[in-house]
């Protein structure tokens, strides 16, 4: 089965071989997220995949994909810990 993931630190272990899921023949993959994001709303090309957020409740609520999603995060930091101000702006 094809499982499309993300290539992180989290990750690299399962994409690499060093971590094998059992009995379950997977061929791992990582393309591009907006390919891998694509193929899998589009054509299901996938057995699992990561999807955003966005994109799934978009894809379930249009009724355009027969997906399953499970609430799993492999990455729980806040991503926008950052905030940037113009030095001439009004803020």
């Amino acid at each position: 089965m094809d499982v499309a993931i993300t290539r992180s630190e989290r990750t690299e272990a399962l994409l690499d071989g060093r971590v094998l899921p059992g009995a379950l023949n997977v061929n791992w993959m990582s393309p591009p997220i907006n390919e891998m994001f694509t193929r899998m709303l589009r054509g299901q090309d996938f057995a699992a995949s990561e999807m955003s957020l966005t994109y799934a409740m978009l894809a379930l609520d249009l009724g355009e994909a027969p997906l399953v999603t499970l609430p799993v995060f492999l990455d729980r930091t806040f991503r926008h810990r950052d905030v940037y101000i113009r030095a001439d702006g009004k803020i």
